[in-house]
């Protein structure tokens, strides 16, 4: 979904991603709910009102993994607010920012600019 903006001047909007990724309208909306929330794509406003909203970047292309997206999407810090404080969810908190910390860490966790995209130029 990200790779089709990542290091373009490209704006995506949610009727056509819907379409590309056939997935209902209602889940591509929670992802990029999920994805704005956490700064990794600004809602552009539409030049009108018949238009839909489109999508852009928030990060420059050397600034978005596969981690974060990952993140965004189904974060560790995301994870954890739903933990309450106490002894026993402080082990599994620490555990869930190790495994954070695996991914990004990881040489598959690579930027999305760099993942081919399997359409030929």
């Amino acid at each position: 979904m990200l790779r089709s903006l990542v290091g373009s001047e490209m704006c995506i909007r949610d009727r056509s991603l819907s379409e590309q990724l056939e997935l209902p309208l209602a889940d591509i909306h929670v992802y990029l709910g999920e994805l704005r929330a956490a700064g990794v794509i600004l809602e552009a406003n539409p030049a009108s009102s018949d238009e839909e909203p489109a999508y852009v970047p928030a990060r420059g292309p050397d600034a978005i993994s596969v981690a974060t997206v990952v993140e965004a999407l189904e974060g560790t810090e995301h994870a954890c607010a739903y933990l309450p404080e106490s002894d026993e969810t402080g082990d599994l908190r620490s555990i869930l920012r190790e495994f954070n910390r695996s991914i990004e860490s990881s040489d598959a966790n690579r930027l999305l600019r760099d993942i081919p995209t399997g359409k030929s130029s």
